[in-house]
């Protein structure tokens, strides 16, 4: 038998478990995914070269991303039929427990499966941050990626197609499934994309078509002059002519099928058209699910609150702990400076503001590990996830408003549903921004982060501590958010203070009230504690520079003893540190609350001075909520 018949028997099968799995579940996307069908097997039986086994990092291997992620059932089944898990786990497709979701995610270890995909957009970003650290691993294999014609419509793409060519991203394969159909019709009366070869040829890609896209021989010829142009100073794109429904009639040349299940009749017209080749698999058992699940979860930092306060106030007062004031991206520029000379998985991505971020030591020491990816934040992010795949460490740095709100998607998708070892750091959060006024100043951001499963969450107070905190994000594995400011601050945090991640710092004990401060909040806390004892309030402040995964317990034993509880923040009230804290004390010990934050607005152009003024953001605010909040206890 010649291997092109071995290849078409295979694409055979792979569409009766296409219609199989989706008629189960009456659910699924049948049309493209049979238009894809020669494209799977030609790909994971023929062109990559693959490792025996599965690491998600691909060292020493091609590797593959799909960024149309609604065609998983043709993913799926040459992935199962290619070896990497059993093929009767095709049985378990949208089902409840199933690893084989509606699209694919890495969330319960299936193999083959290296990013999260659905939203669509993100793919070609992936692929190309997983590229790019091949090279950094003087890894010589490629990476490709298949997206879909309609696809092209998300900006995201145009940011990398962009990117890619600039940097020379020339070990990259994209492939551009043109099918002309997306679900509401067809693609040129969607939005017409014209002449995406000329457009690919515009951005400085090299790119070739391959017109019979559902045939083997023509995929296998197309393909492999696409290899053999890679490592040339350009990345490759390949213009796939695919027909949507191909091998199923009256599911061809339509975009009727693009999402719709085939009933009982159309399931059995569809496989006599397509007879069986290499066996089906066997239906869904009783159980159903599948053994290979595993829960998928974080372990929360044990902490220990029994720490006795580690400032030392002088007799001059709080303001003698001041060593001298500095600004807290700063004090990331320093750590991320160390961790250049320290780690050199450590990586850089910087959206145009290199000296806004502190970035330039980093730069400077190490231009290989630096990546200028321009105002485009979106590919920032999907580019550092795909760092991730090859074993780096990516911080990515721009403001915060640009950080969270900007690329929300790329992160919940590609970051936090992925579980990428990505760290989002975030500079001119808040108020303090200044001048800019609100379309800069995001006041959001802690509760945006905070909802994302697996997303840790920091909040640093000053230099000292947004320092340690960039070099111990470095050495936790996992996504996260570190939250720093722009303006001047007092630097009062002891410099040789570990940085434990979930573990709450206990400032100065009291026994009338506990306030709970993060970021640049925690000065005026102590500011308030000092002015308060003066006036016979005793204050006890706790530095809470991890909201997540938050101190529960730091907080309880205070509140315990003090039966109230003040929160500060430069944050909306709404989803920050005050209500993580009151969820906590609804659920085990209520006591009264108050909240300094801003109250429900967007901020406004000013100085940090006078705008922490005007929105209550300073200890004399504090002050007054703590006598509040004392009337009641």
């Amino acid at each position: 038998m010649s291997n092109t018949q071995h290849l078409h028997d295979f694409t055979i099968q792979v569409r009766r478990d296409i219609l199989r799995m989706v008629h189960a579940v009456n659910s699924g996307h049948p049309g493209g995914s049979l238009g894809c069908a020669e494209f799977f097997t030609v790909l994971y039986q023929h062109l990559l070269k693959r490792n025996p086994g599965f690491s998600m990092d691909g060292i020493g291997e091609d590797v593959f991303f799909l960024s149309n992620g609604h065609i998983s059932p043709v993913f799926y089944s040459v992935l199962a039929r290619s070896g990497y898990f059993p093929v009767s786990e095709l049985a378990t497709f949208r089902k409840l427990n199933s690893r084989l979701q509606g699209h694919p995610t890495t969330h319960d270890g299936l193999p083959g499966v290296r990013m999260a995909a659905g939203s669509l957009g993100q793919g070609l970003s992936v692929a190309i941050g997983a590229a790019q650290a091949k090279k950094l691993n003087n890894d010589s294999n490629l990476v490709y990626v298949l997206t879909g014609d309609g696809e092209l419509q998300e900006g995201q793409n145009w940011e990398a197609i962009m990117y890619a060519s600039s940097k020379k991203v020339d070990n990259l394969i994209a492939t551009v499934d043109l099918n002309g159909q997306q679900i509401d019709g067809a693609t040129k009366d969607v939005l017409n994309m014209g002449n995406l070869k000329a457009k690919f040829e515009a951005f400085d890609w090299d790119v070739l078509e391959i017109k019979e896209g559902n045939t083997i021989d023509a995929i296998i010829a197309g393909m492999t002059e696409a290899k053999s142009r890679t490592g040339k100073g350009k990345p490759v794109c390949v213009l796939l002519h695919t027909v949507m429904g191909n091998g199923v009639d009256f599911m061809m040349h339509t975009h009727a099928w693009h999402g719709k299940a085939p009933n009982d009749e159309q399931l059995a017209v569809g496989l006599a058209q397509n007879s069986e080749t290499l066996g089906d698999y066997s239906p869904l058992t009783t159980k159903g699910g599948t053994e290979n699940n595993t829960a998928h979860s974080k372990t929360a930092p044990k902490n220990n609150t029994n720490k006795a306060p580690y400032l030392i106030i002088p007799p001059s007062g709080v303001r003698g702990l001041n060593t001298g004031s500095k600004d807290t991206r700063s004090g990331f520029g320093a750590g991320m400076t160390e961790l250049g000379q320290t780690n050199e998985n450590v990586v850089a991505l910087c959206a145009d503001l290199i000296g806004s971020l502190k970035f330039d030591e980093f730069k400077k020491n190490h231009p290989e590990r630096f990546f200028q990816i321009g105002i485009a934040e979106a590919n920032m992010i999907g580019i550092a996830a795909g760092l991730t795949i090859g074993g780096k460490i990516p911080f990515t740095g721009t403001f915060a408003n640009f950080s969270t709100g900007r690329v929300y998607d790329q992160i919940r998708q590609s970051v936090a549903y992925s579980d990428k070892n990505v760290k989002i750091c975030a500079s001119h959060a808040g108020l303090t921004l200044g001048e800019d006024g609100a379309t800069h100043q995001i006041l959001e951001d802690i509760g945006l982060m905070k909802m994302l499963p697996g997303m840790t969450v920091i909040n640093t107070c000053d230099y000292n501590q947004t320092k340690a905190a960039t070099i111990a994000l470095a050495d936790h594995h996992g996504p996260a958010y570190l939250r720093f400011g722009r303006p001047v601050v007092p630097n009062f945090t002891p410099a040789d203070e570990p940085f434990v991640i979930g573990e709450a710092l206990l400032l100065s004990e009291g026994t009338d009230v506990t306030i709970v401060a993060t970021g640049h909040l925690v000065w005026e806390a102590l500011l308030a504690a000092e002015a308060l004892e003066a006036k016979g309030v005793s204050a006890e402040v706790i530095n809470i520079h991890t909201i997540k995964p938050l101190d529960d317990e730091a907080i309880l034993k205070s509140v315990a003893k003090t039966g109230c509880v003040v929160t500060a923040e430069e944050h909306n009230f709404l989803g920050g540190l005050g209500e993580s804290v009151a969820r906590v004390l609804a659920l085990y010990n209520p006591k009264p609350q108050e909240f300094v934050a801003v109250n429900d607005s967007f901020g406004e152009s000013g100085t940090p001075e006078q705008l922490m003024e005007k929105y209550k953001l300073n200890h004399q605010a504090i002050e007054e909520a703590v006598t509040k909040v004392i009337k009641r206890k």
